[in-house]
Order: C-alpha cells, then structure tokens, then sequence
C-alpha cells in the first residue's frame, strides 16, 4: 500500500535475433506490449494503461517505434527522422476483449511503408486460459496482397506453468508462412529468479530443414522497478536498441525493503464535497472558465479508510481538515470509517488551519491529537434549524400559491409547500421538524461523546458553553491539544517517533491495481450499485463534477433493467439520496424495481436499498419495493405523502397590465387554467387525484413491507411525517429494516445472494458516449453550476427554491421533501 510512485527503471537486457521488439516469446503468453507484434487477443486481458518505446541506436536513419496501450485499444507508430518521404512510416492499431472466463479474442491491423515491425496487414487472434498453469494461442495473419480467404501466416502456441508459484513457463509455438512454405517451431521458457527479475529464453527451428536445429537465440534478462523497465536488443546482425515501458498497473520490485523501527503516516487533506456518484471530469471549456474542483465519491473514500486500517504497514493519519461538504449521514459514515482506523490501534493526527464547524468537529472527534492554527475557532454551539418562508414576498408580487395535499383532521405534515404558503411555522411544521433534529441532535451529541470518551452531559456541557473564538477555553475544555502555525505543524510531524517515521501523501500512494501474473484469476462475483441522487423528473439525470442534481426517470430505469438483466450480477443495491419529487417518475421507477423483485422471473434477484442523506417522500417511495432498506441513523427518511403546487400569476399579470382573454370548446377546456385563480370545483377534483395517489403510495408501502399490513393505518406515520433513519428503525415502524451505511448494504446484498469473500462492484448508471462528448465540450449544465457556485453564500443558499421549480413544472403532483433546510 505505501508503495509510492518511483520514478525510476527497471533495465532489461537482450540478445536477440527477431524482428519482436517488444520482447515477448509466443502467442499464449503475449498479454503485455508485445500484443502489437504476437496475439491481439491479449489487449482482452486486464492490464490498464502501458507505454513503451524502442530506439535502434546503431541504424543510419534514426527511427523510433512507439506503443501505446488504453485497457482493451491501442496503437503503435514507426517513426524515422531521415524518410525523405514522410517521418511516419508505419501505424498499428489493435483491440481486444474477454468472451467468457478465460476466453480472448482480439484484431490487429498494420500499415508500414518501410521495412515492417511485422510483415502482415491483418491479424486475428484468440486466447484460451481455462486453467491456472495451461494458456493456449493462436493467430492467423492476412497480407494485403493476399485474398480475404486465404490466410497465409499461421501461429498456434501452448505455454505451461508446472510449479504452483508460476515462476517458471515453458512452452512451444508452432508458425506456418503458406507464400514461403515455411513451417517452424519456437521452444521458449520464461523464469521469474525473484521478484522483479525474470529471464526468458526462445529459439527458431526449422521443420522443414534437412537437420532440425536452433537457428538463433533470444535471451532477455528484465528487471522491474514498480512501474516503470528498460531493456537492450542486440539482434545477429549486431544492431543494439534501447526500449523503454512503463505499465499503470504496480509490477513485483526488487526494491521492497522497509525501513526499520519506522513508523508509516499518510497525511490527507480532507476537503471539499462528498458526494455518491464518482465525479464525472471538468470540462475543458469550463475549467478555464470556473476552474473548482471536483467531489471526492463517498463510497471510495471508505474503501481507501479501510483498506488503510487493514494495512499492518499504516500506524498512523494526519488529516489536514478544511471545509467539508456533504450531509449529515454522509459525515456519519466518515466518523466511523475514521473509527474504526482509531480501534484498529492507529494513532490519528488533525490540523486545522481555518478553523473547525460543529459537522468537522464530530467527523474527527476521535482523533487522539487536534491542533489548530492561531486566530481561528471550534463553532461548536448545537443545532439551529432555519427555514426561509417566502410568502410576504409572493404577496408583494401578487403571486399566489395553489397548494393541494391530504389532511387529516386538519392536519399535514407534508409541509413542501409551507414556505411559500406561510410566513412562519405551522405546528405541524414545528412539532415533525423538532422531533428530527431532535434525533439529530442526540446523534451528534453521541458522536462527540464517543470521540472524546466524554459522558453526554459532559458533551452537552462543552456544547453550550461554545462557540470557541478563543482557543484556549478550546483547549481548556478538552477540544484541541495546542495552538501552532502551519509551518510548526510540519516540524512536529518531521519529528514524531523521534523522527523514526514516513509521511506519505495521499495524492503520492500508489492506487493502481497490481499486476496480476494469473493467466486464470478467480473471477469475484459482482454486485451492481445504482446512485439514484438528486430530484427525481422526467427525462434524464445530469452528472457533473458535484455529482447529480437531478435524478431523471430515464436514466435510472435504464440503469435498472441493465443490472437486472447482466447475468453476471448477482445483486443490486440502489443508493438513493433524494427528496423525492414528480410521482409520474417516481412510479415509473417503482415499476422497474418491481420487475426486479418480482415480475420478470428470469432475472428476479435480491434488491436492496440504501439510504444516504436523504431518502424521503419520493425517495422512500423507490426503496419500498426493495427486498431489504438500510439506513444510517441520520438519515432522513419517511415523507409518505403526496402534494399539488403551482404558482398562479393571474394576479400579477393584471397590475403589469397584461389581460387574458379565451374562446373554450367544451365544459372544462380551460381547467385549471392559470389565466385565473382555480375554483372550488377544480380543487375538489385535483384534491380528489392528489388522495387517489397518496393511497396508491400508501398501498405501495403496505405491500413492499413485509411487517406492515394493509389493515394497519399508515396515517398515523405518514402524511409527509419525516423521520431519521434511527427514528425509523427504532420506533417499530418498519419503514428501515436496519441501521447502515454503503458498506452494510453491499454485505446484506452479498449475504442475500449467497456470495462469500470480496465482490466486484459494478456502478451504475453508466455514462453513454454521446452525454461524454457533450460534457467534455462544456455544455450548459457544468457552466451554470459553475456560475452558480460563484454567487455569493446569501444569494446561492436561496438558488434550490428557484431550482424546486423547475422540479415542480415537471409534473402535476408531487412526492418531495421540503426544499431547503439548513442546520447551523
């Protein structure tokens, strides 16, 4: 894990004669850079990115061959300097890709003007590794000069491994040339000595030769240094080249030695926003125009915080802590990524340079050592709900709200609308909404607490005595351990452990897959994970750099029915962080799902939901379908409810002076029209659709709920009751199976499945190439998100009830959580 990126090479020296500049030996074993000179198929094995280059040193006319490898694509140049005609004098281009468990096939085409790499024009190619110590290849090549039916170049490979570390490769490869009636064998032998340093050797022998004997040697002696080889050809003719390669993937190093009695820190700067989704790229266009950077995705960054705490070479973390970004059950499952790495017997370090909120403060509460810079503050001083009302306002402008939602004696707790119908509070508002950050709150309060090994009043006690502008009632009160600069921080991390220790940088760890040296690898089995993030519409969501803000019905079915359908997936786990919003898209959705789980019988297979920061109205409604709801205990949950709003601007257009006048044929042509305020008669029948939904929704509940029955009265939990995930998992209402978080749900989805051991997470929705091109030129979506993040804070935070209107236009009903609030 602490392998950082060396900037070194490997050497590799050999004596050749071959026209196989990128040193392989035969068509079973070529699934390196010598793809572009033996087997195609070999671009299908999994090897990332590797580049590589040749220079004959000793030719009259400089040339330089050149590869480069893109996963399953890639190309090659041969370049000369001294080609009175043209500096490129040959292009190669190949792809390949696996059919099956140990099964490749691949196409390579060549054009050279000059004497080529390799004499053919068209190469197909296939590969077969049904087990660990047999792989077997085969190529046939096509002259241009030749008909498409008659292949004239033959090569058929087998290569054995017969010890069980596969150190060591022997083989054969068998090749025909029909134009010049040659047929020849190529016995060769591959041995690893120790990590990073390998020695191969091969041979030519001709069968049709009046004595059968080798007719020249190719020795290859290779030496890796993590990423990175060199190597020397000298062919019978005595030409010497030099070649170099580089490989994405981390190879065996003989360099692997660790210090002794020295402790291993990573220092993280932890910043910015967290989000599901893994962030799609900034746009060139964009860049230049807003340069901001990107979000860090959840789910990844706690697979790092793990793979960290199982690391026995990892003892300790300095976290470099600014502003993060993400919600409240985001930061949940951070703090518990963060202690476990504390339980694991890992020391943790903080700095804060600008100060620390009372969210940042509960992330890193466990740490065992917080130092922050002079003239800053801990603005720990508990939980303040605000919520902006705009109904002055839209009384100012003569707008008028038309709200329709289900009541209950009076009463609705489906409050979407509140702020533009009301200028404060109702009690329903009051009493929901104190009922939930009053559950917030105790979860707060218990994170510090088990941070700090404080009691709850303790805590409490520290939390009303903040905010801490001074720094040493912080430090008094047991908050902070000192006050330094930025520059005496870095000293008293030089000398930690008596300065006995290596500070890694996160950026600097090597993340790459290792090189996998299998030729038949256990295949893991693969769970499919869809983020179902933002307000849910009609059409199709927009990832960006921030993530989703919109979630659109399109999108996501897609994304659905394709996991369903790969038969290669076991299980699914939707990840939804949602307020809800149009019921059209909402049900369209649900009827994926239900497919899923029940209807389409050939592909039914376990489905799981799991909750981030929001899962509410619309949002719940998607996840009552699943076989099995999780929930972090801050989430936000429940909403079951539905509601009508519109915005009738009757009013306004007359004091503008703009009349509205209409010719109607039939009775309710000009329904609902908002040329006029809507009359009883048409409340009455949008209420009457607005009930028939919310018992739909009710219905939907009762059904995918095992514990829940139709007889139960969901009233007394629902209309638009919000809850968290706590609430709902401990108060026996069995709208949350149980508590957890991303990680929890993959285990529930493999347990539902039957799968033992590590899985292959398989994401979803995956980005189409027509939506990449468009986001790589800058369309509107990154710009105006881009625009929007320069306003200021006081104008920005009042951007989302703008944007709520747009989810609103989209449908006539709703399933949404209400807009904006926000928690100081």
């Amino acid at each position: 894990m602490l392998n950082k990126n060396l900037y070194m090479l490997g050497f590799c020296f050999t004596v050749i004669f071959s026209q196989n500049i990128w040193t392989g030996t035969s068509v079973a074993t070529s699934d390196n850079l010598d793809v572009f000179s033996l087997n195609p198929a070999g671009f299908g094995v999994s090897r990332g990115t590797q580049n590589g280059f040749y220079m004959p040193v000793d030719k009259d006319d400089f040339t330089i061959f050149k590869a480069n490898r893109y996963g399953n694509f890639g190309y090659s140049l041969e370049i000369k300097e001294n080609d009175p005609w043209d500096h490129l004098t040959g292009v190669g281009i190949g792809f390949g890709t696996k059919i099956g468990n140990g099964n490749y096939i691949g196409i390579r085409w060549n054009k050279t003007k000059a004497v080529p790499i390799s004499s053919s024009i068209f190469t197909i190619g296939a590969m077969i590794r049904p087990w660990d110590f047999l792989s077997i290849g085969a190529t046939a090549s096509l002259d241009e000069r030749q008909e498409i039916s008659n292949f004239p170049f033959y090569r058929i490979g087998i290569a054995l491994r017969p010890l069980s570390n596969h150190r060591l490769t022997i083989g054969v490869d068998y090749m025909e040339n029909n134009q010049n009636d040659l047929q020849t064998i190529h016995p060769f032998a591959n041995i690893k000595l120790v990590d990073g340093i390998n020695l191969s050797l091969s041979t030519e022998m001709d069968l049709n030769a009046d004595k059968m004997e080798p007719e020249g040697c190719q020795l290859n002696i290779g030496f890796n240094v993590n990423k990175f080889g060199a190597y020397s050809i000298q062919d019978g003719d005595s030409n010497i080249g030099i070649g170099f390669y580089s490989s994405a993937e981390t190879l065996p190093s003989i360099f692997s030695k660790k210090k002794k009695d020295s402790r291993h820190y990573i220092r993280m700067d932890l910043s910015g926003n967290f989000i599901e989704e893994k962030p799609s790229e900034v746009s060139f266009i964009t860049n230049i125009l807003f340069p901001s950077s990107k979000g860090t995705q959840l789910r990844g960054w706690l697979e790092k915080m793990d793979e960290y705490t199982d690391d026995s070479d990892i003892h300790g973390l300095i976290i470099d802590i600014g502003s993060v970004g993400g919600g409240f059950a985001k930061k949940n499952e951070m703090r518990r990524a963060l202690q476990r790495f504390k339980d694991a017997g890992k020391e943790i370090i903080v700095y804060s340079e600008y100060g620390l909120s009372g969210g940042s403060y509960f992330l890193i509460s466990m740490a065992d050592e917080i130092f922050m810079s002079g003239s800053t503050g801990i603005e720990l001083k508990g939980l303040n709900i605000e919520v902006s009302f705009y109904r002055t306002l839209l009384d100012t402008l003569s707008i008028v709200p038309e709200v329709f939602r289900v009541n209950y004696d009076g009463k609705s707790y489906k409050t979407m609308g509140d702020p533009f119908l009301y200028s404060g509070m109702t009690d329903e508002f009051r009493e929901n909404y104190t009922e939930l950050f009053q559950g917030l709150y105790d979860i707060w309060v218990k994170g510090i607490s088990e941070g700090r090994e404080w009691t709850t009043e303790e805590t409490k006690n520290v939390i009303n005595n903040g905010p801490y502008y001074l720094l040493d009632n912080a430090k008094n009160a047991g908050l902070i351990d000192s006050v330094m600069f930025k520059d005496q921080f870095d000293d008293y991390v030089d000398n930690l452990n008596d300065g006995k220790n290596t500070v890694t940088k996160i950026e600097d760890i090597d993340s790459s897959e290792y090189y996998v040296n299998d030729w038949a690898p256990k295949e893991k089995e693969k769970i499919a994970v869809i983020y179902a993030v933002g307000s849910i519409m009609p059409g199709n969501s927009n990832p960006g750099p921030s993530g989703s803000s919109i979630m659109g019905d399109k999108t996501i079915m897609k994304a659905i029915k394709s996991a369903r359908e790969n038969k290669d997936v076991k299980a699914i786990v939707l990840r939804i962080d949602s307020g809800g919003g149009s019921v059209l898209a909402s049900d369209n959705m649900w009827r994926e799902i239900y497919r899923t789980t029940t209807e389409d019988t050939t592909n039914v297979k376990p489905f799981i939901a799991s909750m981030s920061d929001v899962a509410a109205s619309g949002g719940y409604y998607i996840a009552c379908e699943a076989d099995s709801i999780l929930a972090d205990e801050a989430t936000i949950t429940g909403s079951i409810g539905v509601i009508g709003l519109r915005f009738n601007t009757s009013e306004l257009m007359k004091r503008i002076g703009i009349n509205t006048e209409s010719i109607t044929f039939g009775d309710n042509a000009d329904f609902a029209t908002g040329s006029r305020l809507i009359s009883d008669e048409h409340r009455a029948r949008i209420q009457e659709s607005i009930n028939e939904t919310y018992t739909d929704f009710k219905q939907k509940v009762s059904d995918g709920r095992d514990n829940i029955s139709e007889e139960d009265n969901l009233d007394d939990i629902a209309l638009g009751r919000v809850f968290t995930g706590k609430q709902a998992s401990d108060l026996d209402l069995f709208l949350v199976d149980k508590l957890g978080g991303i990680y929890e749900a993959i285990e529930t989805a493999k347990n539902a499945a039957g799968i033992d051991g590590d899985v292959e997470i398989i994401e979803y929705p995956k980005r189409d190439i027509k939506s990449s091109f468009q986001f790589s030129l800058g369309m509107k979506t990154s710009i105006q998100n881009n625009i929007i993040d320069e306003l200021p804070y006081e104008i920005k935070k009042h951007y989302d009830a703008v944007e709520l209107i747009n989810v609103l236009s989209s449908d006539t009903k709703h399933m949404i959580f209400p807009y904006k609030i926000e928690v100081k």
